[in-house]
């Protein structure tokens, strides 16, 4: 037997013996059997705060600055995508 057959062969019978437990399907489990989440969380933004802040003419890096997330966080905590000049 080849390696690969021999790898083909020990994947099937490891997913049957997962299958005759009832494995297969119930749960998802990781690589790493960490079962970490698929990527980061999103940080949450108060909208009101950075509109305030941008409302004092603050620029987006000092808004970002005074509530300690990324510029690219503040404007999504706006609700936009690109930045606009300050008032």
């Amino acid at each position: 037997m080849t390696e690969l057959t021999a790898r083909l062969a020990a994947g099937r019978a490891r997913y049957l013996c997962d299958w005759e437990a009832g494995r297969v399907g119930k749960e998802v489990q990781s690589r790493s059997r960490k079962n970490l989440a698929p990527c980061r969380p999103r940080r949450e933004v108060d909208p009101e705060k950075v509109a305030e802040l941008r409302c004092q003419g603050l620029s987006w890096r000092a808004v970002a600055e005074r509530l300690g997330i990324s510029v690219g966080t503040a404007w999504r905590g706006e609700g936009i995508s690109e930045p606009h000049p300050a008032p």
